[in-house]
């Protein structure tokens, strides 16, 4: 799921509002994060046909805010139409995150297409799943650094 995340709360007449005006609907802005957690590169040839990674959101998307990468690498190409995105063909690292935000018109709902990626497993995360992996992370490392600080200063107060 993206996380999504409306820009207008009050739903007073169109007419006091200029996006709702423009928009029609209420805006929302999408952050679609897409992460390569294999062992090797996802590479362009894997793309079946030189065809992009196809997502529906199945609602008009109106501008692509922002794309980013982690770590640092070249963007590979995002194109829209409609409801539509469309992703590559690019190389994506093995461990690559590429996060595609999008300003949409409505409350989106992410759907996949049928996938042009050849011998690679497409798999709808769940962003809470990410929170806690990184929460688990902390709990842990912060529990070393205790750990360790406990022992050397044990070991400074027998001496």
């Amino acid at each position: 799921m993206p996380t999504v995340t409306p820009l207008v709360t009050r739903r007073g007449p169109r007419e006091e509002n200029p996006l709702r005006r423009s928009l029609g609907r209420i805006p929302y802005t999408a952050d679609i994060l897409l992460i390569s957690r294999g062992r090797l590169d996802i590479p362009r040839s894997a793309f079946d046909g030189d065809r992009p990674l196809q997502l529906d959101v199945e609602v008009p998307i109106v501008e692509v805010l922002k794309v980013t990468t982690s770590p640092d690498r070249p963007l590979p190409p995002v194109k829209t139409d409609g409801s539509k995105l469309f992703v590559g063909p690019a190389l994506i690292g093995h461990r690559e995150k590429i996060m595609i935000s999008l300003l949409v018109e409505g409350d989106p709902n992410l759907s996949s297409l049928p996938q042009s990626l050849e011998n690679v497993d497409i798999r709808q995360g769940d962003p809470g799943q990410a929170r806690q992996i990184r929460s688990d992370w902390l709990t842990f490392t912060l529990g070393i650094v205790a750990s360790v600080l406990a022992f050397l200063l044990a070991g400074f107060a027998i001496h």
